[in-house]
């Protein structure tokens, strides 16, 4: 089976695994206030993409991301590629990348409040930091690996160049990460401080203990991106084949 129909199956896989747990959780624990079943949330969740109101908390958080992540992957590429294929650049942009990958940068959310108010651009800075680093930092380690000269061998035993297996794979691999992440950062900071937006609607439910239309929210974000890394993950295994 071709890696990118498998990585496809097994998506389609645990979706319906996580179904059927979810199921059995909401018949054991048989509150609708703690779980609501899925029978009740999947028709919760069309209602929500339908309604005008949700679809504005939506248009909030796509224009934050839209302002966000792809800059955020775009540096995080491009620096990674520089530091990776340079060993002087490497020198001068590493140090500051390992150090900001590593940090959980989404703390600096009360400082860009500060600084910016609730805004858009608030959001977006966020999901820049969260996802840029961690990307930079991926791409430019592959970039190191691929410019070492090490061999592996096929099957027929013929000896190629690491750096033969491409970048393609790699930096696949740092847009997924990066999607993850900025979405991650993007509804964080929308739990944090925000008065629109999806992760805003998902707190807000919460706090009025309305966990059928939380529990929509949460699938009406989990599932999209889920899909879309599984998509990249899919391509990524492809091109790695």
């Amino acid at each position: 089976m071709p890696p990118f129909v498998r990585t496809l199956l097994e998506t389609a896989i645990g979706l319906i695994m996580i179904a059927v747990i979810w199921v059995i959780a909401a018949f054991v624990v048989n509150d609708p206030i703690r779980l609501p079943s899925l029978a009740v949330v999947v028709p919760k969740a069309i209602e929500l993409a339908e309604s005008a109101d949700y679809q504005r908390h939506v248009v909030e958080s796509a224009s934050a991301l839209a302002l966000g992540l792809p800059a955020a992957l775009v540096v995080g590429v491009v620096f990674g590629l520089i530091a990776g294929l340079s060993p002087g650049a490497r020198w001068i942009l590493g140090p500051l990348v390992f150090v900001l990958a590593a940090a959980p940068m989404v703390v600096m959310m009360p400082m860009f409040i500060v600084w910016w108010g609730l805004l858009p651009a608030t959001k977006a800075a966020a999901i820049f930091v969260v996802a840029a680093f961690p990307v930079m930092n991926m791409v430019m380690i592959a970039t190191t690996a691929a410019r070492r000269p090490v061999h592996y061998f096929r099957r027929d035993r013929e000896p190629l160049p690491l750096a033969g297996r491409g970048m393609a794979p790699a930096i696949l691999g740092s847009l997924r990460l990066g999607v993850m992440l900025g979405v991650t950062g993007l509804v964080l900071s929308e739990f944090l401080a925000s008065t629109r937006g999806v992760g805003y609607f998902i707190m807000n439910s919460a706090s009025i203990f309305d966990t059928t239309g939380t529990m929509a929210g949460i699938v009406l974000i989990v599932v999209p991106t889920v899909l879309v890394v599984a998509l990249l993950q899919a391509i990524e295994e492809q091109l790695a084949r």
